[in-house]
Formats: C-alpha cells, sequence, structure tokens
C-alpha cells in the first residue's frame, strides 16, 4: 500500500515540474534561418524603380511607377526645340517662320529659335540684320535652311557664329565685312555657299566639313585667312569657283578633301604664305593663274604621278615639286 501511494506522489510531481517547464521557456528563432512568415507569396523588397524588361521594350504600362524613367528610345531623339531671343521680328509665311528684323531686341548675343507656335524657322531674310554694330554673337538652329543675302553683312562687332546641321546655303554676302569674324566651321549639311559670302571678314581659320560649292569671291579678300580646310564628310563632289580666295595672301595651310574637281581661276594668287598644300586625286583641273606668284614648293596629292599628269593645269608657272600618294590630313 504504501509503495503504491509513493508511486502515485512521484507521478503528480513529475506531471507538475513537466507543466511548469512549458509555461514559463520562450524560443527566438534565429535570423539567419528562419522562414519567413509567408515565404510563398511575399514579393521582394527593392529600393529603385524596376527595369522594363530587355525582351519588351518600354514594357507593360503596371511594370514602371510613374516617376520611373522611361527605357530610351532605340533611335535618337531629334533635336530640342530652341528658344530664341525675345524681340526678334519673326513673321509666319504659312506652314514656315522667316526671321526679318532684330527688332526690340537689344541683347549682343542672339539665339535665332528652331519654332514659334509649332511652325519651323526656316529662313533668316535678306538684310535681317544689315549694318547692326551692337551683335557679338548668332547661335542658327539646324532648321533655318537659308541664311540670305547680306542677312549679317556689316555687322563689324560680330565674332561668333554657330552654324547647325541643317543649315543648307550661305546667300550671297551674308556676312560680307564682319571685321571680327576670327573663325567658323561650316557644317556638312551645307551645299552652297554664294558669291561675297564672306568677303572682307576677319577670318583666319576656315572649316568645312560637307562638300559645298564654293562660289567666286566668297573669301576674297579675308586677309588674315591662314588656314583653309575641307573635310568632305560626305565625300560628294564639290568645286572652288574663279577668285573665291582671291587676295587671301596670309594663307599657310590648304587642305582639299577627295570629292574637289576643280579650281577656278585667280584663286591662290599672291599666296606668299602657303606651307601645306594638299590636293585630292578626285582634282580634275585648275584655273589658269589660280597659283601665279605663289610660293609652293611643294604639293601633296592623293593619286599617282600619271593621274596628276592627267589634271588640266591652265597655270604654265605652276610647276611645284609633288609628293604622290600622299594622305589626306597628314
Amino acid at each position: 500500500m504504501k509503495k503504491a501511494i509513493i508511486i502515485f506522489i512521484a507521478a503528480v510531481i513529475m506531471l507538475s515540474l513537466c507543466a511548469c517547464a512549458e509555461t514559463g521557456s520562450t524560443h527566438t528563432p534565429d535570423p539567419a534561418t528562419a522562414e519567413p512568415a509567408n515565404a510563398a507569396t511575399d514579393a521582394p523588397v527593392t529600393t529603385g524603380a524596376p527595369s522594363a524588361p530587355t525582351d519588351q521594350p518600354g514594357g507593360d504600362s503596371t511594370d514602371v511607377p510613374p516617376d520611373a524613367p522611361s527605357e530610351a528610345p532605340s533611335e535618337a531623339p531629334t533635336a530640342e526645340p530652341v528658344k530664341g531671343s525675345e524681340g526678334l521680328v519673326i513673321t509666319d509665311d504659312g506652314s514656315r517662320c522667316i526671321v526679318t528684323g532684330i527688332g526690340t531686341c537689344t541683347l549682343s548675343e542672339i539665339v535665332i529659335p528652331s519654332h514659334v507656335n509649332g511652325k519651323p524657322v526656316e529662313l533668316i531674310d535678306e538684310c535681317a540684320f544689315q549694318e547692326n554694330k551692337s551683335i557679338t554673337s548668332v547661335f542658327i538652329p539646324g532648321t533655318v535652311k537659308k541664311i540670305d543675302e547680306d542677312a549679317f553683312a556689316g555687322c563689324t562687332a560680330l565674332a561668333s557664329v554657330t552654324l547647325s546641321e541643317g543649315t543648307e546655303t550661305i546667300g550671297e554676302s551674308a556676312f560680307y565685312c564682319c571685321t571680327a569674324l576670327k573663325s567658323i566651321t561650316i557644317p556638312q549639311s551645307v551645299r552652297w555657299i554664294s558669291g561675297y559670302a564672306f568677303r572682307f571678314c576677319g577670318l583666319e581659320e576656315v572649316t568645312i566639313l560637307g562638300c559645298s560649292d564654293i562660289r567666286s569671291n566668297a573669301f576674297a579678300g579675308c586677309d588674315f585667312l591662314k588656314s583653309f580646310t575641307v573635310k568632305n564628310l560626305g565625300n560628294e563632289t564639290y568645286q572652288i569657283m574663279s577668285n573665291a580666295f582671291g587676295d587671301c595672301r596670309s594663307l599657310e595651310t590648304l587642305m582639299l578633301a577627295p570629292g574637289l574637281t576643280e579650281i577656278g581661276t585667280w584663286n591662290f594668287t599672291d599666296a606668299n604664305n602657303i606651307k601645306t598644300v594638299f590636293l585630292p586625286r578626285s582634282l580634275k583641273k585648275i584655273g589658269a593663274c589660280s597659283f601665279l606668284r605663289s610660293v609652293i614648293e611643294t604639293v601633296y596629292y592623293e593619286g599617282s604621278e600619271s593621274e596628276w599628269k592627267a589634271i588640266e593645269i591652265k597655270e604654265p608657272t605652276f610647276e611645284p615639286k609633288v609628293e604622290y600618294n600622299s594622305s589626306f590630313g597628314n
């Protein structure tokens, strides 16, 4: 009997101890190994906007939040519209606009707008800024197809002209007698530099990126012109007409890219400072008196000796040393 009572008391004590252990203990899971409360459905957290899927350009509209940048277009975007200087006189010509004058604009640094009321500005009219003595710089956007005759003629303070790709024609006497203008780069899109366009300018350096035909007297009288380079990035044909460089006696470097077919008469007469001349194999004719009394000693020629001898040279005294098979720019 005593043995049964002892066994019963021991069992009660053991049960009590187990109950205390379960209610008093706690368990803290290891954060490195713990499973999230709902691992199957919880979305990952990101700190930036998600990228659009690479196999679906642009993605679905729900994939990108409103403030996230959109994916770059496959083609280069068009140039941003250029806001012009306020006060310029601009007329609506139906489908296009034309800059006709300085108007109430008092700025010395002029910016021609690319668009007005949604229409492209395609022309700077003849005599638009003629004889303006205050303008020191002008930016011309690519929407302007033509700079008409005498547009900036006599602007003697004009020291900086920025032409954009898209402009096609520089009209007659457009920058005539801009004596403060020291250098200019003419974009590849320009196909026509009219007569007297830069006559009597203060230019020292000219770079032409395209295949512009250079008309008579275009750069004549540019007494300070030292470097003239045609790069002709479009590899098309072009020509230099008569007296385009008349009286450019300071010229030292003449680099004419492939594509040139003819040098007209009276171009580099009395050019007594020319040190470097490159002529392309595309050249077919050199007019009379083109290099009269110039002191050129060496011409770097792209073609062979037989190709050189095939050129029609009207200047009998032009007999320089010729370095054949030369490379443009070297």
